[in-house]
C-alpha cells in the first residue's frame, strides 16, 4: 500500500509538471487590443484594409444576414459601407453616443481606426 500511494504521487506530480510545462501564454490571443501589426497608413484601400478588417470583426453580425443580428447594417458590400463610414467610425471608436463595436469584444486597435479615418478622409474610395 506504501508503495502504491508513493508510485500514485510520483505520477501525479510528473503528469502536473508535464501539463504546466507545455503551456504558454499568447498575448495576441489573450489581448487582441495589443494586436502586433505593420500599420499601414500610407495607401489604404478599401479591398486591401478596410474589407479586410471588416471581414475579421464585423461579418459575422452585418454580413448576409445582417437583418436579424446586425440591427439592418450591412457592412459586407462598398456601397454600404461608404454610406455608414461616419457610423462605423464612431462605433469602433468606442464613442459614448454609439454601440461599441465590435459587439461584446476588444476594441480594434488604433492602427486599424486610423485606417477607416484615413480611408474616409481620401474619399472612400472603392478601391
Amino acid at each position: 500500500m506504501r508503495y502504491f500511494k508513493l508510485f500514485f504521487f510520483l505520477i501525479s506530480i510528473s503528469a502536473s509538471v508535464m501539463l504546466w510545462s507545455c503551456y504558454y501564454d499568447n498575448e495576441e490571443v489573450l489581448y487582441p487590443s495589443l494586436e502586433k501589426e505593420n500599420c499601414d497608413t500610407v495607401n489604404i484601400t478599401y479591398s486591401g484594409h478596410i474589407a479586410k478588417t471588416l471581414s475579421m470583426y464585423c461579418y459575422s453580425c452585418h454580413g448576409n444576414s445582417y437583418k436579424q443580428t446586425g440591427n439592418g447594417i450591412q457592412l459586407n458590400n462598398y456601397t454600404s459601407v461608404a454610406k455608414n463610414i461616419d457610423k462605423i467610425i464612431k462605433a469602433i471608436q468606442h464613442d459614448p453616443d454609439y454601440s461599441a463595436m465590435p459587439k461584446n469584444a476588444n476594441k480594434l486597435s488604433d492602427c486599424r481606426i486610423n485606417q477607416f479615418i484615413i480611408w474616409k478622409n481620401e474619399g472612400t474610395l472603392n478601391n
